[in-house]
């Protein structure tokens, strides 16, 4: 069943859901942007789009014209804004330069950048510029693809707070101001997920928590991306 369809059998009002979605690497431009979110608009049923995101930046191992190419989706992104059939604009997996050269043209900078973090990546340097720009911080994979759940430094933590290593990682997160969108289909997890607010990591546990090497993630880099 579509989400629209499902929306409909349900009878949920439209104001009491939030929808988020993405223009596709096949769709990048100023027209071709416009374009899919017009059809997005059509599946879904619905007036708006509450936030519409650019899922990669052009990847510069295969585009030496990334930024022009980013710029003119962006301007595609920036149309959409202005028109109201989003209310929200952002991109997915845009590093450092890529919003750096994005500022060089954009009236209207991202609301939101959703990347990659969780320990071990913690993207620090990505994070400190997002905030100076009041673009929040969306994380994806906030447990990487599971192997930090084994690490030493998070189950010594999780221990003396009787709570689960994804517990952990997810609080960590939040506690930097992260939004985190962990993925599970296990009811049981799900509320592990939500339960992360009746903790609090110290200062010390924290800085422990920064300072994990890389020990494993989705791995796709934006810059080297095949699309």
């Amino acid at each position: 069943m579509s989400l629209a369809k499902a929306i409909s059998a349900k009878g949920i009002s439209r104001d009491d859901i939030y929808i988020t979605d993405k223009v596709w690497n096949t769709s990048r431009g100023y027209e071709a942007v416009k374009e899919a979110c017009k059809k997005s608009l059509k599946k879904l049923k619905t007036d708006y789009i509450d936030i519409y995101l650019v899922h990669w930046p052009a990847a510069i191992k295969h585009h030496k014209d990334w930024e022009e190419i980013n710029a003119d989706t962006w301007r595609g992104m920036e149309a959409l804004y202005k028109d109201g059939l989003v209310r929200n604009i952002g991109v997915c997996n845009f590093k450092l330069h890529h919003l750096e050269a994005l500022e060089k043209t954009a009236e209207i900078m991202p609301f939101i950048n959703q990347i990659e973090i969780h320990p071990g990546l913690p993207q620090s340097e990505l994070i400190d510029y997002c905030k100076s720009k009041d673009i929040v911080i969306e994380a994806y994979s906030p447990l990487g693809n599971g192997k930090i759940l084994q690490n030493e430094t998070i189950l010594k933590i999780a221990k003396t707070k009787s709570v689960s290593a994804a517990q952990i990682c997810l609080r960590w997160a939040i506690q930097k101001s992260i939004i985190v969108i962990p993925k599970t289909v296990n009811k049981e997890r799900l509320h592990s997920n939500i339960n992360v607010f009746n903790f609090e990591l110290s200062d010390s546990e924290m800085k422990a928590i920064d300072r994990i090497p890389y020990c494993g993630g989705i791995g796709i880099d934006p810059d080297e991306a095949d699309f």
